[in-house]
């Protein structure tokens, strides 16, 4: 049994005609500007400038032996864990550290400058002694390590800042170095000296 044609000729001319009676607009995307005003969207406003601290200043208020209450332990990319403290006590005002697990030492800090109350990104980095520390698992030594923090400028109590030897491998006699930065400015250094028991002063 043949099959029906279709009237192609005629469907053609149809599609034709509206063509030339909506015009190429039907086939493109609208401009958002032929919205109605209530439906465009409102540009964003930008956001505020940055506060700008003057006189920042970095006042360390106190350095030493710690005991500290270890709260989340959060491993860093480097191998080093973080550790977030509940509570710090100062055991004893020194620049110079006994190499032993289980020590905590570092400092306390005040961030002076205008207008108080601001929030302020502020960095700590822990530079350790050459080669740096080798935590299991790293191909190299790392020399140094960075976290970023915020503070609140003029606040009078003392934000703390220090590091624990949890490991055998973190105990590394020499010199340690925080330093307190904002952005690539260097606000405060605090140096102490890792040493043996028997050279420990007292």
């Amino acid at each position: 049994m043949p099959r029906p044609r279709l009237a192609l000729p005629r469907l053609t001319l149809l599609l034709l005609g509206l063509l030339l009676l909506t015009g190429p607009a039907a086939w493109a995307d609208k401009d958002p500007s032929d919205k109605p005003a209530e439906e465009q969207a409102t540009p964003a406003e930008p956001p505020p400038p940055p506060v700008q601290v003057t006189g920042l200043r970095v006042e360390i208020v106190e350095r030493g032996l710690y005991q500290t209450s270890t709260g989340v332990i959060r491993q860093m990319p480097n191998g080093i864990g973080e550790n977030l403290v509940d509570a710090i006590e100062l055991e004893r005002s020194t620049t110079h550290i006994p190499a032993r697990p289980g020590v905590s030492f570092g400092l306390e800090f005040i961030v002076h400058g205008r207008p108080p109350g601001t929030a302020l990104e502020l960095t700590t980095t822990v530079v350790f002694p050459a080669p740096g520390l080798h935590p299991p698992g790293q191909p190299a030594p790392v020399a140094s390590s960075t976290t970023p923090m915020v503070v609140e400028v003029g606040s009078p109590a003392p934000i703390y800042r220090g590091y624990t030897f949890d490991y055998d491998w973190e105990v590394a006699p020499g010199p340690w170095r925080f330093e307190i930065r904002a952005g690539d400015r260097l606000l405060a250094v605090q140096s102490f000296i890792i040493t043996s028991e028997s050279s420990f002063r007292k």
